[in-house]
């Protein structure tokens, strides 16, 4: 009986760390993403920053190519960590705090348009930050 309540918890867990890269991505007409080689070399090593007012510092130095760690402060008081990882052209973060979690954690594509950054919902329309426009400063200028 054990063996089955083990084998069930093992497909559960692994189905529900799954479904955010199950979804269909939808990409705007005339809008184009950044792909997997490009997430690697233009946004990991680097920050997003909502007008000065939230940054995220993507930070390639983990094991592994496709996955890392984030930091990001907030408001300048707010300083939260989590996990990055990137499936073809989606960048994924969590939190690690639950409760932050439960808002923000998520996969969104992303669209370059000079130094402008745009971020897209999995149904395609473009994620609106209340701190636009989104910039990509080079590494980590906030020292996170």
């Amino acid at each position: 009986m054990f063996k089955i309540h083990l084998k069930i918890l093992v497909i559960f867990f692994f189905g529900v760390t799954s479904i955010a890269f199950a979804k269909d991505y939808q990409i705007p007409d005339g809008v184009t993403v950044l792909t997997e080689k490009q997430l690697l070399t233009q946004v990991i090593g680097n920050t997003l920053s909502g007008n000065n007012k939230w940054f995220e510092y993507f930070d390639p130095s983990g094991k592994e190519l496709k996955k890392g760690r984030f930091r990001a402060e907030w408001l300048q008081t707010e300083l939260n960590e989590g996990s990055w990882e990137i499936h073809k052209s989606l960048l994924c973060r969590k939190f690690d705090d639950a409760r932050i979690a439960a808002i923000y954690d998520g996969c969104f594509t992303i669209a370059f348009d000079g130094n402008e950054v745009t971020m897209y919902k999995d149904n395609g329309y473009r994620y609106d930050d209340p701190y636009s426009p989104i910039l990509i400063p080079s590494g980590n200028p906030k020292n996170l």
